[in-house]
């Protein structure tokens, strides 16, 4: 029997079986073996649905790993990614082919399955997270059955040889439903042992920051799609708190595809050991953590500094988001390879919430957002009750996509899409003693979070499935059309729920 905890130490499963399998048939093993259990991903998703219920089981697939060249296309390539090959390994193995993911979020130490399976992104307007390059994923349903099942639009097996060397497989190629219920999933359905996608013949980027506010951003929908139709990616990291002037600072990313002709200027390694910051990661924590160094080696824990000192906060904040932008600004601030632009390095450990919304609802829960943090931090309220927000947040933008309940999906209620989505992060730094947490700051991290929450519902507003979320059952209906489109397929493979965890069942998601 094993305990099982998230990265950040705060949701543990006691008394958990734990299944290591080395091969499929080991996973069909652990499968028909047990009545509930859950497949893990690399512990970084800090939302209990990725957690198995205590006194079940889990199967963790870390040796499932390996990236395999299937075929050349125009423009790049099939490939074969195994569920628990880490982005980092994945993206270094792709290069060694000539080959890069078409995009990916900032941190590269997930598995892959569970990256995809809770629709893990990077920012893009026209890019849709992992799991829309996927055109097939081979997966163990609750019953020990073995499938693949391929995108119907451009299904790539061979049947006569598939069904020959593997005959106990099911193969599908020809179900929509079931193919856009496969990607995104939350890990409810199955355990996902493989997945084939398409990449793109190996790319570098080119990075810029620069400062700005978010007042000087587009205020209508038309307005942001131009501004984002200029630049392959583009995102804003904003202070929550206001300047003297009333505005609230950002700095502004855009990153594009480096042409032959732009030299390398290459990154930092955006790694981080323990109490050892790297040169420069462009991750504002590491940055804020230079101006609150104690002595060479040593660091002081920023959310104990931030929470104590609220009224230190957005200078702070300000002035480790200020350091992220060049001194001399001019042309390209970084050049290489495109998995080191957009891998940002994790800095130090965070409580992650993310929200999805509606392109032309993002100015309004931006203002709901910059109203509460204002709320939370007057001066004339209690230390102990104020900075609920210990670090800036980010909005990146997304392409609309097929996937039943993927974050991104574009089919919103009431017969609405969306093309574009806009995915706002809002990180709460860990203070690491609970005990003090608990008598302290009762109200952190999740208080102000949850105030935005509830504000923001009326405007269609999705939870990242790998991140701290405040749904209720009554919510999905209203944010997935599809969903029962995608419980049909969900009990089609896992008819006894022997994948759905507490947090599943409890939100309505099976």
């Amino acid at each position: 029997m094993a305990t099982w905890t998230d990265w950040l130490d705060q949701n543990a499963s006691k008394g958990v079986r734990r299944y290591v399998p080395n091969s499929v048939v080991e996973v069909v093993n652990a499968v028909t073996t047990e009545s509930k259990l859950r497949t893990i991903g690399a512990r970084h998703a800090d939302n209990p649905i990725g957690r198995p219920n205590d006194g079940t089981a889990m199967i963790d697939p870390k040796f499932l790993t390996g990236t395999s060249l299937v075929k050349k296309i125009p423009g790049g390539a099939l490939v074969y990614i195994r569920a628990g090959t880490r982005i980092a390994d994945v993206n270094e193995q792709l290069w060694a082919m000539g080959l890069s993911l078409p995009n990916m979020g900032s941190f590269d130490h997930q598995y892959f399955a569970g990256a995809v399976a809770t629709g893990t992104h990077g920012s893009g307007a026209t890019l849709g997270p992992l799991a829309d390059a996927l055109r097939a994923v081979d997966l163990v349903d609750g019953t020990g059955q073995c499938w693949r099942i391929e995108d119907p639009a451009q299904p790539v097996t061979t049947k006569a040889a598939f069904s020959k060397s593997n005959p106990k497989w099911k193969l599908v190629q020809d179900d929509l439903a079931l193919w856009r219920s496969v990607g995104v999933h939350a890990g409810a359905l199955g355990s996902v042992v493989g997945m084939m996608l398409s990449v793109m013949d190996a790319y570098k980027l080119w990075e810029t920051r620069r400062a700005g506010t978010w007042e000087a951003q587009p205020k209508t929908t038309a307005a942001w799609k131009t501004l984002l139709g200029t630049s392959r990616h583009f995102e804003l990291l904003i202070c929550p708190y206001p300047s003297d002037d009333g505005t609230h600072f950002a700095v502004v990313t855009k990153r594009d595809l480096a042409t032959d002709d732009v030299a390398d200027k290459c990154v930092p390694d955006a790694s981080n050991d323990g109490d050892e910051l790297p040169p420069n990661s462009r991750h504002f924590t590491h940055e804020l953590q230079r101006w609150v160094r104690r002595e060479e080696g040593q660091l002081l824990p920023l959310g104990e500094i931030l929470v104590n000192a609220p009224d230190l906060a957005p200078a702070l904040l300000r002035k480790g988001m200020s350091s992220l932008i060049p001194k001399k600004p001019s042309g390209y601030d970084f050049v290489d390879r495109n998995y080191r632009i957009l891998l940002l390095g994790m800095g130090v450990k965070a409580h992650g919430y993310e929200m999805a919304i509606p392109l032309e609802n993002l100015n309004k829960v931006v203002d709901v957002i910059l109203n509460v943090a204002a709320d939370w931090n007057k001066s004339t309220d209690s230390r102990h009750d104020r900075c609920l927000f210990t670090s800036p947040f980010a909005v990146r933008f997304v392409a609309g996509g097929p996937q039943f309940i993927g974050t991104n999906g574009k089919e919103r209620a009431g017969g609405k899409s969306s093309d574009v989505w806009a995915f706002i992060e809002m990180p709460r730094l860990l203070i690491h003693d609970e005990e003090e947490k608990n008598r302290e700051y009762p109200n952190y991290p999740h208080a102000a979070v949850r105030s935005i929450w509830h504000a923001v519902r009326p405007f269609g507003v999705r939870a990242h499935w790998g991140q701290h979320e405040f749904l209720v059952s009554t919510d999905l209906p209203l944010l997935y059309p599809n969903l029962d489109a995608w419980k049909q397929q969900a009990n089609r493979l896992d008819p006894s729920g022997k994948f759905a965890n507490a947090r599943a069942l409890q939100i309505g998601l099976r």
